[in-house]
């Protein structure tokens, strides 16, 4: 949604996607599969961020679990 921070940790096929986003997700960082332009790819979104800290404190978490963000 508009105004709101969310971070792509992947941009993968479908299956990927949902695994990454399940992986996150038992990790409590909030994350979800997303459409992409692209027809085959969909983005692994996490957020959103509430503010600055939550951000460092998701990226902690992503590098934690093995993921950059971009």
């Amino acid at each position: 949604p508009a105004g709101r921070l969310y971070l792509q940790v992947a941009s993968v096929n479908r299956e990927l996607a949902a695994v990454y986003a399940e992986y996150l997700s038992q990790r409590d960082i909030p994350a979800f599969v997303s459409n992409s332009p692209e027809k085959q790819r969909f983005w692994v979104m996490v957020g959103p961020i509430q503010d600055g800290e939550h951000l460092t404190e998701i990226q902690s978490a992503l590098s934690t679990a093995g993921f950059d963000t971009y």
